[in-house]
């Protein structure tokens, strides 16, 4: 076929505006294709299913964390792990702000409920903290939410032992007495998962409360 200059032109310049097309389309379909696998493996990682978890809780000094551990160590054979929220704040750096009153950092609760998700993910755990209000829908429910009490002089004397000055101790002891932690723990969790509320003043009463909440642990897993 012979093609006048123009027209031959005109085809070339449309077969180019074709090919720079075709090439864009291909570019534009890659980076979906890329953009769409890298949401499903983020898909997948978000939805992973929360593993069972039970809360100890209480005011500081009342035994949450020696307990916490002792239990999940009970329970270490099943895959249990001791998920202390205080030292998860303190060494991941998920505060924003420091109280110069209470000497003590304040927790961003995105940051930490972020830190929560994986950790509750990726195995069954004992999680011990003072505070009860923190854990989002997200993360479940716990099978159970243990809250320690104790009386005023041990909580004065643990607290003492690790170095803790005067003004801390008695604001510590007054959350106690006044039953702060307990309120927000009624308040949050009352007729959503059963509460325990055990004393924690002597060695006998933190022994006994270890095998009791091993076995709550055991009882309600089986059932879940």
């Amino acid at each position: 076929d012979i093609m006048a200059p123009g027209l031959k032109r005109l085809v070339r310049m449309r077969q180019m505006a074709l090919s720079q097309r075709n090439k864009a389309r291909n570019v534009a379909l890659k980076s979906k294709t890329k953009k769409e696998t890298a949401v499903a493996k983020a898909s997948v990682v978000s939805s992973g299913e929360v593993c069972p978890w039970i809360l100890v809780t209480g005011s500081v000094g009342t035994g949450k964390t020696t307990t916490a551990s002792r239990v999940a160590a009970a329970l270490a054979s099943k895959g249990w792990k001791h998920l202390e929220v205080s030292r998860l704040v303190r060494e991941r750096k998920l505060y924003k702000e420091w109280d110069d009153e209470l000497d003590a950092s304040v927790f961003d609760q995105k940051l930490l409920s972020a830190e929560l998700s994986k950790e509750l993910r990726s195995g069954p755990a004992v999680v011990d903290f003072h505070c009860a209000s923190c854990f989002k829908k997200a993360l479940g429910k716990p099978l159970a939410v243990v809250l320690l009490r104790a009386e005023t002089a041990p909580i004065w004397d643990r607290l003492e032992g690790r170095g803790y000055e005067k003004r801390k101790i008695q604001q510590n002891v007054e959350c106690e007495i006044f039953g702060t932690v307990a309120e927000e723990v009624h308040e949050c969790w009352a007729g959503k998962v059963p509460i325990v509320e055990v004393q924690s003043s002597t060695n006998e009463e933190l022994e006994s409360n270890i095998k009791q909440i091993t076995e709550l642990i055991l009882e309600k897993s089986s059932a879940a």
